[in-house]
C-alpha cells in the first residue's frame, strides 16, 4: 500500500550575542563587533508512514561529532525520528560563532551558549515534526558557473557547478520548502569582517523566501568544497591580506 508523504518545516533564530568569538580564520584579530544579518537553523521533516527523517541546516561553520550526537539525541527524545535518520549540516559561513573549540579564533563560544544552541536546533526539528501535513516532493538540478573557483589551481578548476534542488509542496501545490545544495566555501567575507553573517548562502535563502513568500522555508547545504571558494587565494586570506571584493555587496551579488 502506497503511503501518503507528510512534511513539516520550521526555522529558528540562532544568532549569538555580540562579542561571541567568530570562526573560520586564524588571521581574524577580534571577536564579533555587531550583527549584519541573523543566523538561522531550519528543519525539514519527511514522513511516509514507515520511514521518518529530519534534515537540518544551520548558518554556522560546522560542528564536532559529539555535539551533533547530542542534538540528535534531543530530537529523538522529542519526536518519533530515529537519531540515525537525522542530518545536521552547516552552510560553512566563516562569519559565524566558533562552534569548533577555538580552532580558528579567539576562543570557543561559551558552553552556556552552546547548550542553548543545541536546544534551539532540537526545538526547531520538534516544531517541524509537529507541523507535518500531506505533501509532495520533487527533485531536479541545474548548473551555476562563475561563483565557485578552485583556490589552489591556476585555471580555477576543478569545481562542482551543479546545484541540486529538492522542492516540497503541500497537496494543494503550495510551495512549502526548497532545499538547495551547492559546492563553495561561504567566504566572500574575509577575516577583516567582524560582523556576524550567513555570507552568500544567507543571501541565497533570503532571496528565495522573499520571492516565493513568507511561509516558504529555503534551506542550503554545502557540497564537498575543500578547495572551492569564491575566487581569492587561500594563502592571502590565511595571513589576513587584503582581498578585493570581500564585501557584503559582493556576497549579495
Amino acid at each position: 500500500m502506497k503511503m501518503q508523504l507528510r512534511a513539516g518545516t520550521a526555522k529558528v533564530n540562532i544568532t549569538p550575542p555580540v562579542g561571541t568569538p567568530l570562526s573560520g580564520y586564524t588571521a581574524r584579530r577580534n571577536v564579533s563587533q555587531g550583527i549584519h544579518d541573523e543566523l538561522q537553523a531550519k528543519a525539514l521533516v519527511l514522513d511516509d508512514g514507515e520511514e521518518k527523517l529530519a534534515i537540518i541546516t544551520t548558518d554556522l561553520l560546522g560542528f564536532h561529532g559529539e555535539f551533533v550526537d547530542k542534538i540528535r539525541g534531543l530530537i529523538e527524545e522529542q519526536t518519533d525520528i530515529d537519531k540515525d535518520n537525522i542530518l545536521i549540516s552547516a552552510t560553512h559561513t566563516h562569519s559565524a560563532p566558533d562552534t569548533l573549540c577555538g580552532l580558528y579564533s579567539q576562543g570557543r563560544s561559551s558552553d552556556s551558549w552552546m547548550d542553548v544552541l543545541a536546544q534551539k536546533i532540537a526545538g526547531c526539528a520538534y516544531v517541524a515534526w509537529r507541523n507535518r501535513k500531506k505533501a509532495q516532493i520533487g527533485v531536479s538540478k541545474g548548473i551555476v558557473d562563475g561563483v565557485g573557483v578552485n583556490r589552489r589551481s591556476p585555471d580555477g578548476k576543478p569545481i562542482d557547478p551543479e546545484v541540486g534542488v529538492i522542492r516540497i509542496d503541500d497537496i494543494e501545490n503550495n510551495l512549502m520548502a526548497v532545499l538547495i545544495n551547492y559546492t563553495c566555501h561561504a567566504v566572500v567575507l574575509g577575516p577583516d569582517n567582524l560582523l556576524i553573517s550567513a555570507d552568500y548562502p544567507g543571501y541565497t535563502m533570503r532571496m528565495i523566501e522573499r520571492i516565493k513568500g513568507k511561509d516558504v522555508v529555503a534551506m542550503f547545504t554545502n557540497g564537498a568544497h575543500g578547495d572551492i571558494n569564491s575566487g581569492h587565494s587561500a594563502d592571502i586570506s590565511g595571513i589576513g591580506g587584503y582581498i578585493l571584493g570581500s564585501t557584503f555587496k559582493r556576497a549579495e551579488k
